[in-house]
């Protein structure tokens, strides 16, 4: 026989429940699954589930014997399991200066935005999020910035209304700043997060920056 195997999903937040399924080819009487490289059989269904309960990234190991003798596939890495604490730090975020004016996403329309480059895989999330709250680029004057340094000093110079916020939360300086956070609405989030299963719904969690009381929901793509 000839081990072979698929799972799904193969990424996610903790706990992650995966269904793996069998591919293997041959005569095949017995197989023997081991879910995270330690060398113990944690299962002998043909195609089991297993959820995973603490992050990080898994080998997974299938081996199928059978009347020609045992044969072995393993997949190095093949499960990663994510902390949703620090998905909940790469929330992406909409900012306004707090005397704009702009109290929600959909007020952007008609107004400045500065975002990433054009090809930024982050300015490409944006654009998902922005038309999950019924908004498209050319419903705003939309500017590429290199970095976020040059987004904020575009933002407090007032050559633009509001900024796309990406990276690592908390970044160094905001306090000096007198900003508006905006939400994504529930219904965005489901929207992105049902129609994109690489993107996971987030929260980043009040006092993250100074002024900042309430906790912000949002979404966030998963880290490969």
């Amino acid at each position: 026989p000839v081990a072979g195997f698929s799972a799904s999903p193969t990424s996610g937040t903790a706990p992650l429940a995966v269904q793996f399924t069998d591919q293997s080819t041959g005569d095949i009487t017995e197989w023997k699954w081991d879910f995270n490289n330690d060398g113990m059989v944690d299962s002998t269904e043909q195609s089991p589930s297993y959820t995973y309960e603490t992050p990080g990234k898994y080998t997974v190991s299938l081996t199928v014997t059978g009347p020609g003798g045992s044969h072995t596939e393993t997949k190095t890495d093949y499960i990663e399991v994510i902390d949703i604490n620090m998905l909940n730090m790469l929330t992406q975020l909409v900012v306004t200066r707090a005397d704009s004016g702009i109290v929600t996403i959909p007020d952007l329309r008609g107004k400045v935005i500065a975002l990433p480059p054009l090809d930024s895989t982050y300015t490409q999330w944006a654009r998902i999020g922005l038309e999950a709250e019924g908004i498209t680029f050319d419903d705003m004057i939309v500017i590429y910035f290199p970095n976020l340094a040059s987004r904020f000093l575009a933002l407090m110079r007032g050559e633009v209304d509001a900024i796309l916020f990406t990276g690592m939360h908390p970044y160094p300086n905001v306090e000096l700043y007198d900003l508006r956070f905006l939400s994504w609405s529930t219904e965005a989030i489901e929207a992105v997060t049902e129609a994109f299963p690489e993107a996971v719904a987030t929260t980043l969690p009040a006092n993250t920056y100074v002024g900042q009381t309430e906790a912000i929901p949002g979404y966030a793509p998963l880290l490969s």
